[in-house]
């Protein structure tokens, strides 16, 4: 789950006015066993629609709990004028037609990059990966922000974003970049519905935008483009705000079919076919990659399948990298005790116990408490086997 944190009030010299963005913390953020731990950072569009806002909250916290989204920090970013600040500015009749102000999305990527991301870099445990998402025009201005503005974000997920508007004016800027069409290390997820009126208006643009990524293959760009079932616009951020976080995980997370294949290829031990997947993913992401928190569920995932063996060299790997994470010491120390192995799993144990106390000032001190408690406990129980 999402936690909110206080909500932050910026007085914004960009627009010349205060603005107000919500904050959300995974619920891991505060635990002891993670501290040190950093985390991407989704920056979500129209969050002055609270029922828009508290279900995007929901779905992410819902992914991020089965396993199916890196734990992140949500940044709510409210609009007080949509036309405006997620469109650039209308240079076609048919564009000031149809939207008596544009123009600001160019503020909007300014107050981002000058004032927001500044801030909270300063405040949270970022890891510098940040992924916009949008929906409706909201998804105008992440896909324009990909071409515009590259630096902006890592990562967009666009849900019918109206790309037709002001005659394709954000594909045309795409057809100008040339031999800078580069997009190393970009992930771009677009969807569409379809039997709406404005889903259909929306899907050719989007699929033409789909097109150009064809015949040019920018330079490292991974990307989807998908049909949705929803056939009604204001529908379709449910479904596709689900399917592009998750798609955007498979990016650079193993699956468990994955992880089975990699058990049954004899060729390579299966300790190197895990670390040359997370060398590539890491190349194409350029997160440090595999992260702890992955490396100890894709640990139970072995375990719970019955690849014991597996499951220790991951959490070794785990420890290799990670040595002070607190959670892969307990992780580890479970394992070897559901296996029988008392001395190890007390090895472990202890170790974690130790790696607390060396982290006393990192960790607030009833959270430090309760991982001694934690400790003592699993040493304690050992003994009742013994």
């Amino acid at each position: 789950m999402l936690t909110a944190a206080p909500s932050i009030i910026i007085n914004s010299s960009v627009f010349d006015e205060q603005r107000k963005i919500e904050v959300f913390l995974p619920n891991i953020y505060y635990q002891g066993a993670t501290v040190g731990n950093k985390y991407m950072v989704a920056i979500l569009f129209d969050a002055q629609a609270p029922g828009f806002l508290d279900f995007c909250r929901a779905t992410i916290g819902q992914l991020i709990d089965q396993g199916q989204l890196q734990p992140l920090i949500l940044i709510g970013i409210s609009a007080t004028n949509r036309q405006y600040e997620f469109t650039p500015k209308a240079t076609t009749a048919t564009g000031k037609r149809s939207f008596k102000r544009s123009g600001g999305a160019n503020i909007l990527a300014r107050h981002l990059k000058e004032e927001v991301l500044p801030l909270i870099k300063k405040n949270y445990r970022c890891n510098g990966y940040h992924i916009g998402i949008g929906h409706s025009l909201g998804g105008t201005f992440v896909t324009y922000c990909m071409i515009k503005y590259k630096a902006l974000f890592d990562a967009i997920i666009a849900i019918s974003p109206n790309l037709n508007y002001d005659r394709e004016q954000i594909i045309r800027r795409f057809d100008k970049l040339g031999a800078n069409a580069s997009l190393d290390h970009k992930f771009i997820y677009l969807a569409y519905g379809h039997s709406d009126v404005i889903e259909e208006r929306f899907k050719v643009s989007t699929e033409t935008l789909a097109q150009r990524f064809i015949d040019k293959n920018p330079v490292g760009l991974r990307w989807e483009l998908a049909r949705l079932d929803n056939d009604l616009h204001g529908l379709t951020a449910m479904e596709g705000i689900f399917k592009g976080l998750y798609a955007l995980n498979r990016q650079f997370t193993l699956s468990p079919e994955q992880l089975q294949h990699f058990k049954k290829n004899t060729e390579h031990s299966f300790l190197t076919q895990v670390k040359d997947y997370f060398k590539t993913a890491a190349d194409r992401s350029q997160l440090e990659l595999p992260t702890a928190y992955q490396l100890n569920n894709l640990g139970y995932t072995c375990y719970y399948n019955g690849w014991t063996k597996e499951a220790i060299q991951l959490f070794y790997y785990g420890l290799a990298m990670y040595p002070h994470n607190i959670n892969l010491y307990d992780s580890i120390g479970e394992i070897y005790q559901l296996n029988g192995d008392v001395k190890a799993a007390s090895k472990f144990y202890n170790k974690g116990l130790r790696k607390v106390k060396k982290q006393l000032a990192d960790i607030e001190s009833q959270t430090a408490s309760k991982l001694i408690n934690n400790f003592k406990k699993r040493l304690k129980s050992l003994d009742q086997i013994t």
